[in-house]
């Protein structure tokens, strides 16, 4: 969620200020180690937002193990672990303003 409150995520790829430009998973696709990348090609200040949806199991073992790498420029890259399952509310995972 960037910092105009728009949620950038599979029905939602391409907003105003970011974009999901892969998403391995997505409707039919299988992946065992699926890729998400969402980006924001432009610095615009306020606060940004990072959750994990567990949207579909797809018949995987449960809970869904994930990691989120964040990098924000000029900054040194962070690494997130952890695991949801399904049914699960979506988890922030991190969250920041910048200015």
């Amino acid at each position: 969620t960037g910092p105009n409150r728009e949620e950038i995520f599979y029905d939602n790829r391409k907003g105003k200020i970011g974009e999901l430009d892969v998403d391995m998973n997505a409707a039919n696709q299988r992946s065992l180690e699926p890729v998400e990348n969402l980006y924001f090609p432009q610095r615009v200040k306020g606060k940004y937002q990072i959750h994990v949806n567990h949207y579909s199991n797809k018949g995987g073992k449960d809970p869904t193990y994930f990691q989120v790498l964040v990098r924000i420029e000029g900054q040194k890259p962070m690494k997130f672990k952890g695991a949801i399952s399904a049914g699960e509310p979506k988890k922030e995972i991190y969250a920041t303003h910048l200015r």
